[in-house]
């Protein structure tokens, strides 16, 4: 594994390559990234591994505000910045040497596989997107999630989001909410959420941004 980074309007994006074996190396590659909150080291590795052992080079990267990556708002998730990330690191990918910018697939999972299958469509030059349980309608899982929490917990949510929109104003992240957390209120109300735990790696932090889901 190679650590390398770009970038992307005065922030580090950071990368980690996998390349395969010389009698291995075919041209593909195949760029990963995780879905909601997820960084890389949250086992994101163990599948770049397999990747590069099938002859491919793999390159994972962090969102900006996430694990390894720079960016002011820590925790802040927003959907044009992350497809922009995306399209810097399939650039990235093309400039290679030892990769065939005709051979690139993309690889991620839930809401960074409706990610993924917008920016392919939008780069028109990929082979292959590999997208699994991918979130592709925001607005129905936002209504999932809505009706996983009480009246009051939704108002709070709303209360707080607009209080991160003005606190943007002046520069301020605003206040974060657990991903998942039986106890409390989260983001990601559902039972099956605690798995995010067991997933979660050195960098991974249980909290997004609430100015993640204010209206601009």
């Amino acid at each position: 594994m190679e650590a390398d980074e770009i970038n992307v309007k005065g922030d580090k994006l950071a990368l980690r390559i996998f390349k395969p074996s010389d009698n291995r190396l075919n041209g593909a590659a195949v760029v990963l990234a995780h879905g909601l909150s997820c960084t890389m080291d949250s086992r994101l590795f163990a599948f770049a591994e397999k990747f590069a052992e099938a002859g491919l080079t793999a390159i994972t990267f962090d969102y900006r505000n996430f694990g390894f990556s720079g960016g002011r708002l820590r925790q802040y998730i927003n959907v044009p910045m992350q497809m922009e990330d995306w399209h810097h690191v399939l650039a990235y990918a093309r400039n290679r040497p030892d990769v065939d910018a005709d051979r690139i697939v993309m690889w991620s999972t839930s809401f960074g596989g409706g990610l993924a299958t917008h920016v392919a469509h939008d780069d028109g030059n990929i082979r292959a997107v590999v997208a699994q349980c991918p979130m592709m309608d925001n607005p129905k899982t936002i209504k999932l999630g809505m009706s996983q929490r009480s009246p009051a917990q939704n108002n709070k949510l709303k209360r707080l989001a607009v209080t991160a929109a003005l606190m943007n104003l002046v520069g301020l992240r605003g206040p974060c909410l657990p991903v998942t957390d039986p106890g409390r209120m989260s983001i990601i109300p559902s039972d099956e959420s605690v798995k995010f735990h067991e997933v979660g790696g050195p960098t991974w932090r249980n909290e997004v941004a609430v100015l993640s889901f204010a209206k601009p």
